[in-house]
Order: structure tokens, then sequence, then C-alpha cells
């Protein structure tokens, strides 16, 4: 299959292949963003991300749907309320 119809595949088309993405379910595709979206702190050495909506905050990388089963590695992520 061309690279090009694999790519319609990607869970977000607007992102990169096997980028972290951040989605609120509640308000799904207003809250769909990549970390590229989210603007760096560099005082602290993080990303800031303002939730949308109210409810779960769900990370996954962006790939294809049933295509999950052949990727490894691991993320280290810490999420803390600011007020």
């Amino acid at each position: 299959m061309p690279l090009q119809a694999v790519s319609l595949l990607k869970r977000s088309r607007e992102h990169n292949w096997f980028e972290l993405m951040l989605l609120q379910a509640n308000c799904k595709r207003s809250s769909l963003v990549g970390i590229p979206d989210l603007t760096f702190d560099e005082a602290s050495g993080s990303y800031n991300f303002v939730a949308t909506c109210d409810g779960k905050l769900t990370l996954f990388v962006n790939d294809s749907y049933g295509f999950y089963g052949n990727n490894s590695g691991f993320a280290s992520i810490s999420l803390s309320r600011v007020n």
C-alpha cells in the first residue's frame, strides 16, 4: 500500500507518525493536540497543556488503528495541575 494511502489510517492525519498525542473524550476534536502544538516552558523544562473540557485525558502515540501491537518503548510522563 502506498505511504500516502497508509497515512489516511493515522489517528490524526494532521500530526506526524508516532507523535505523542493528548485527547479528551468529552470534547474529542477540539482537544486533540500533539506535543509540538503545546508551548514549552524553558524555566520548568515542561510543556503546558490547557484542558478544553472536563473529563478523562488520554495520551497515545499517533499510529494507525490496529497497528499498535508492533510498537515498543516507553515514556515517563508527569502531570500536575496548575491553578
